[in-house]
């Protein structure tokens, strides 16, 4: 909700260098560092002017797992899971920063559009116990009342949800 939502970084219109993407056009990609060191996936999500954008928190990887655990651990996939157990899997992409790392994506990464650069979205139809819940965001006190609008979406169950 962008210019109306007091967590947004376009909160009141606000427009710098660094938010300019925000006013593009659907699909591009903004990162920024929280606490200056850890990167934020988001993805804007509306039409140009209209400063909207998705943070992603957390992804199930599904395939590229010894990529990921290169980037994150420094290691194969076998080799986490041999040294800390299977539930080691969960902390690779399980938060934001830890997403970015994952993936490789740092704040030169910013201003890349997701329908023309490495990124692949594919539309899948959930299984059928699938539940999407929905809830207040974290971290985002600051915001006053609009900390409470129910602006975060995840899977119910899923392990790798980012403070469920």
């Amino acid at each position: 909700m962008g210019k109306i939502d007091r967590a947004a970084h376009s909160s009141g219109g606000r427009r710098t260098a660094r938010t300019e993407i925000l006013y593009g056009p659907g699909g591009g990609v903004y990162i920024y560092l929280i606490y200056g060191m850890y990167a934020c996936l988001n993805i804007v999500c509306n039409r140009p002017e209209i400063p909207e954008a998705a943070l992603i928190r957390a992804v199930e990887p599904v395939r590229g797992l010894d990529g990921l655990c290169q980037a994150r651990f420094g290691c194969t996939a076998r080799e986490l899971i041999e040294g800390k157990g299977s539930r080691a899997i969960v902390q690779l992409t399980n938060g934001p920063g830890k997403l970015c790392k994952a993936l490789r994506l740092t704040k030169e990464d910013s201003r890349l559009d997701v329908f023309h650069s490495f990124f692949h979205m594919l539309e899948e139809k959930p299984p059928v116990s699938f539940q999407r819940v929905e809830t207040t965001r974290i971290g985002v006190d600051y915001a006053g009342e609009d900390a409470l609008l129910p602006y975060r979406y995840y899977i119910e169950g899923n392990p790798f949800v980012s403070k469920p």
